[in-house]
């Protein structure tokens, strides 16, 4: 270890030392103050001394893979990443080049099914990034990016590395950083021995033991000392990649950026405002890099996209039930009919849990997923084809990647342009490798019935 590495961890040790000592103290808000000074200390430490040690290999194979992109960039044929993939990690770079401390984020907006997983996994190589940590929303994601990541000793070829060409099998052990994806809280206490993480933000949430919310003057003292070990792991990471960004300001979300003000920040979402009113994510939020749906859809990237609204009349219960079914049976049936390769299938958006399970009860040939992990295995059947509709209500509204769904129902009020947006993301996907090298010719659906008026929103998402 080097001797200003051994310094940092000695200071760091020597201050939790003295913080505990405080413990006794009657004023237990002096304990708060000492910890937030304490901090400040460990992070100027940090910064002096340059950790970490070693050279990651984002930064060892920077060159590498700008010049892999620079003749991917400037090539008409066999293009292995899209264009727009390399002009967001190259105007993010531009961005960070242009001052050495920006003191807001870079924000690369682009449409559910551009590809936002790959330009996260370029991102550090592209910038040369010492430490590296990804901001996940949901389990779903963080698994997606771990094997773009090819953190998994067992799928390093699903990377987004070897399956866009960028290096070959026999060289990924030397390319790959060896990362973590944090599966459980207790992980965190170590995460700052990787220079890659990627994590939940719910992992520190305000319950969590890891929690970065202050602790007030009725807690024990405890909570302190381990908010300043929690921000010790925070200090070493010099760049935080947020997937999904349109989370932030939320309150566990908004504590994870201001733990890396003054270093590299990127936020990458679909919809880069919040709430009903469509508020910037930031006060003065400028764009970095933006790639419209229109352009993908005409590079065939994404599907083209209709409304429709089921017509019911004033029917309910099982006739209403029945009619929803038929039209979701007769554009499945459609598409089928335009690409006999796949078998194309429907996600419907309900309330809650207990209408998911009994709407998928009533229909034929459906199932149900939600966060109840018994609901798994139907999600196995919905893939394996097994299912053709699947029900669901809080889980797989982002980040679920099926290019067999075509059409998406919603049958409740979505008054949040947001939710409405990565909901429909879901059937915008291609189908790909067809046979014969066939484009798409599918174009997705949106329905609903007119009683939850979501033609609204498709209006707004199309304008957008």
């Amino acid at each position: 270890m080097r001797t200003d590495s051994f310094i940092y961890f000695a200071c760091a040790s020597e201050l939790r030392n003295i913080a505990k000592s405080f413990i006794h103290l009657t004023c237990r808000r002096s304990l708060f103050v000492l910890l937030s000074i304490s901090l400040i200390f460990v992070q100027n430490r940090t910064m002096e001394f340059n950790l970490p040690e070693e050279t990651s290999k984002f930064q060892k194979f920077n060159g590498m893979v700008l010049k892999f992109l620079e003749k991917q960039r400037n090539t008409d044929e066999n293009k292995l990443i899209y264009r727009h993939q390399i002009d967001a990690v190259f105007a993010v770079k531009e961005y960070f080049s242009s001052a050495e401390t920006p003191d807001r984020p870079a924000l690369v907006v682009a449409p559910t099914g551009a590809g936002k997983s790959g330009i996260v996994a370029l991102l550090p190589y592209v910038l040369a990034a010492s430490k590296v940590m990804i901001l996940s929303p949901s389990l779903i994601i963080t698994k997606q990016l771990e094997m773009e990541f090819g953190l998994r000793n067992d799928a390093a070829t699903e990377s987004f590395y070897f399956k866009r060409g960028m290096i070959q099998e026999s060289h990924l052990n030397a390319f790959l950083e060896a990362g973590k994806k944090i599966d459980h809280t207790e992980a965190i206490k170590n995460m700052q021995k990787y220079n890659l993480v990627i994590v939940n933000a719910q992992k520190f949430s305000k319950n969590s033991s890891a929690s970065l919310v202050e602790p007030d003057d009725t807690v024990d003292e405890m909570v302190g000392i381990q908010l300043l070990r929690t921000r010790e792991n925070f200090a070493s990471f010099t760049t935080l990649i947020v997937d999904e960004a349109h989370h932030y300001p939320a309150e566990t979300w908004d504590l994870i950026y201001r733990e890396f003000r003054g270093k590299q920040i990127v936020f990458l979402t679909a919809t880069p405002f919040r709430g009903c009113d469509r508020k910037e994510l930031w006060d003065g939020q400028r764009i970095t890099y933006n790639i419209s749906k229109q352009a993908l859809i005409e590079m065939k990237i994404i599907r083209s996209l209709r409304y429709a609204n089921i017509n019911c009349g004033n029917m309910g219960g099982n006739t209403r039930s029945q009619l929803i079914e038929e039209f979701i049976n007769q554009t499945l049936d459609e598409h089928d009919q335009l690409e006999p390769s796949v078998q194309h299938k429907a996600m419907v958006l309900v309330q809650d849990k207990e209408q998911a399970e009994k709407e998928a009860t009533s229909f034929q040939n459906a199932t149900y997923f939600t966060s109840d992990k018994r609901t798994g295995r139907n999600l196995k059947q919905f893939e394996n084809s097994t299912r053709r509709i699947l029900f669901v209500c809080g889980s797989l509204l982002e980040g679920y990647d099926n290019p067999d769904v075509s059409l998406c129902v919603i049958l409740r009020k979505v008054g949040v342009l947001g939710l409405f947006t990565q909901f429909v993301g879901r059937c915008i996907r291609v189908s790909k490798n067809l046979p014969n090298n066939r484009t798409d010719p599918v174009e997705a659906v949106v329905a609903s019935v007119y009683e939850f008026a979501q033609e609204t929103n498709f209006n707004d998402y199309r304008d957008y």
